[in-house]
Order: structure tokens, then C-alpha cells, then sequence
């Protein structure tokens, strides 16, 4: 099964929701990868803070895996404490019982938790932060909600889920052959891949190959190779460590200047742009 979603528009939905509710809100598909995310131009100075840092990254996207994990284990609804101690929430994406994706908002503090220490949060983050007197200064100023708006919160967007498929903000498509393309070039990034392998370990023409490429990946299958390059390289660079250039070997690209140019040129930063400034996990 193939899941496409339509960025654009999603980024539209969760504005309105922003613009309603007043709470930071996103979307991830099920491989945990951050697909839209609103307010673009706007994130609380504490979690600006923490994502200064290359650790600070790391905990903000295992925490929000380790939530949307969870949301999937259980298939329902679920609020936690992130690593900052802050309060976040997942729904589930559902489509005939399998989970799809996740919408999660949050970077908010609620009330049970009003009155917990500064030394606490201090003790959550250590590490992330040089500017103690800055730090608490803009953990004060992270918003208090009330759990009664989370919970009607929740209860916008489970329905706002059954709502994606309606207005083909989400669109199923199913065609076995496409989709077991696409699991073995997801699987095997690292290799050289050639129309003519694919086509023999698929036992399909380059004609039919084109074809079902034009129709269920919208591109040429040459650029939906890259496209799934880029997408690996963009997880690697919010979830480890690794230079530029090892980024590059693990997709399968080992010239490092074409894969930077590459990346620019489709993400719209440079590879080290991205990795400082256009993660936006919560």
C-alpha cells in the first residue's frame, strides 16, 4: 500500500488548527518522519533553545518516536512528558487498521504540573543549554493549558484523521508491484540501482517499469530514487550524528559535493542548514 500525503494542504488544516487552538501541531507518517508542521516561523524559545544542540535534536525526535510508538502499540490516543518536560500529545492515522501516520501537538505545560521546580526541568535538560537565567526565563514563558482543552483538543483531530482521507489530504493506493518496488529501493538505499536491475529483479520491461513509476510514485522512476535518497539522508541528519559525507555513502550517493548540491537543490538549505535549523519535531 502506498500513502501519499498531500504537504501543501496538511500545512494549510494544521495553520487553522494553530490559528484556532493556539497549540504547535504536526504531522509524521508511520516511518516517525515529520511531514508538515505548524507555525513554521514560530517556536517556543525553550525548544528553540534545546534544538540549538546537536544531543537536544536527537532527545526532542526519539522522544516524539517513543510517543508515536506508543500511539501505534495501542492504536488510540496518547499524552506524555517529553524529555523537557513538556506536556505532548499523538492521534493516530488510521486506514482499515493500520496506522498510517500521526497529528501531534503540544510544547505546552498544564496545570497538575504548575508547580513543579525549575531544578527539576534543570536536572531533564542538562546539557542543553549554557544560559541558565535565559533557560528559565523561557521555560517561564512556555504556555500553561488546561488538561480540558487537551482532551478537546484530541478529540478535533481524531475526528480531523477521519476527515484527511475525505478531502484527499490523504490518498491510499494500492498496487502490489508498486509497493514492493518501493520497499526494496527504501531497503537498499546504500546500492547502485539502474532501471535495468530493477527491472530484472522485478522481471518487468522498462516500459512497464516507466509506467507503473509515472502512476504511482508521480515521477520518473530515476527521480524517485533520488527523492527516497534525499528523504533518508534528512532522517539521518535530525536522528545521528554522522558528517555530511558519511550521510552521503549511507543513501548510496559517494560524491559529496553532487550529493550537497543535489540536497540544496531539492530541500532548499544545505545539509548543514538543515541539520541546525529546520527541525521542527514537536
Amino acid at each position: 500500500m502506498l500513502v501519499n500525503f498531500d504537504v501543501e494542504k496538511l500545512n494549510g488544516l494544521l495553520f487553522d488548527f494553530y490559528k484556532l487552538s493556539g497549540l504547535t501541531v504536526s504531522i509524521f507518517d508511520s516511518e516517525y518522519n515529520q511531514l508538515a508542521f505548524q507555525p513554521q516561523d514560530k517556536i517556543a524559545d525553550f525548544c528553540k533553545i534545546i534544538k540549538s544542540t546537536e544531543e537536544g535534536v536527537i532527545r526532542c525526535h526519539k522522544s516524539d518516536k517513543n510517543l508515536c510508538e506508543e500511539c501505534k502499540k495501542i492504536d488510540k490516543a496518547v499524552t506524555h512528558r517529553c524529555h523537557a518536560g513538556l506536556v505532548d500529545t499523538a492521534v493516530p492515522i488510521t486506514y482499515n487498521g493500520e496506522v498510517l501516520g500521526f497529528m501531534l501537538f503540544g510544547q505546552i505545560r498544564d496545570d497538575k504540573y504548575a508547580t513543579v521546580s525549575f531544578d527539576e526541568i534543570k536536572k531533564l535538560c542538562k546539557g542543553l543549554y549554557t544560559d541558565e537565567k535565559e533557560f528559565e526565563e523561557a521555560y517561564k514563558k512556555v504556555s500553561f493549558v488546561d488538561p480540558s482543552l487537551i482532551s478537546s483538543a484530541t478529540n478535533i483531530l481524531k475526528a480531523v484523521t477521519r476527515f484527511l482521507y475525505l478531502a484527499d489530504l490523504i490518498k491510499i493506493q494500492n498496487n502490489e508491484l508498486a509497493t514492493a518496488i518501493d520497499k526494496y529501493i527504501s531497503e537498499n538505499l546504500q546500492s547502485k540501482f539502474s532501471v535495468s536491475k530493477l527491472c530484472k529483479e522485478f522481471c518487468v520491461s522498462k516500459n512497464k517499469l516507466y509506467a507503473l513509476s509515472d502512476r504511482w510514485f508521480g515521477m520518473t522512476i530515476n527521480q524517485y530514487i533520488i527523492y527516497k535518497r534525499i528523504e533518508a539522508s534528512k532522517r539521518l541528519f535530525v536522528t545521528t550524528d554522522m558528517a555530511v559525507y558519511e550521510v552521503a555513502d549511507a543513501v548510496g550517493i559517494d560524491d559529496y559535493n553532487y550529493f550537497s548540491k543535489l540536497f540544496k537543490k531539492m530541500v532548499g538549505k544545505s545539509p548543514l542548514q538543515y541539520r541546525k535549523t529546520s527541525v521542527k519535531i514537536k
